[in-house]
């Protein structure tokens, strides 16, 4: 969950790296009633994996202007 989200000063990248990294097959951003953002990042990978770690590339563009990651969920199927 991503709050005080501007996508026109913010950036958000999520992978995750198990010896490689692995970028997301699809981002999908759902805003809240309450304005903050949910963002759903899906991975598809190639093989099985046994173990990883999750890489999240943060940014503004415009000093002051920050966001912050209120949630973090993790599934693996």
């Amino acid at each position: 969950m991503l709050e005080n989200w501007n996508p026109s000063d913010h950036t958000c990248t999520i992978k995750l790296n198990s010896g490689g990294s692995h970028s997301a097959t699809s981002v999908v951003d759902v805003t809240q009633p309450d304005g903050s953002v949910l963002r759903s990042a899906t991975f598809t990978l190639g093989s099985t994996i046994s173990s990883y770690v999750v890489e999240i590339d943060m940014a503004t563009s415009v000093a002051g202007n920050t966001f912050y990651i209120a949630e973090l969920d993790q599934y693996a199927v």
